[in-house]
């Protein structure tokens, strides 16, 4: 991806999925989990790291 077509948005959800595939699969999985960190009062803890383990798997 050409870093200089980057075109980034006043919104951060969107800008995360713009920049993810940019990261190795260790960063995508640390972006990942913040996001679960932060979204955890409107998503249980539990599910994030369900989701987490099938995806690694």
């Amino acid at each position: 991806m050409n870093k200089a077509k980057i075109n980034l948005t006043d919104d951060t959800l969107k800008n995360i999925l713009i920049m993810a595939p940019m990261l190795d699969e260790i960063g995508q999985n640390r972006v990942f989990g913040l996001m679960c960190g932060l979204l955890q009062n409107t998503v249980p803890q539990q599910d994030c790291m369900q989701q987490s383990k099938q995806e690694t798997s």
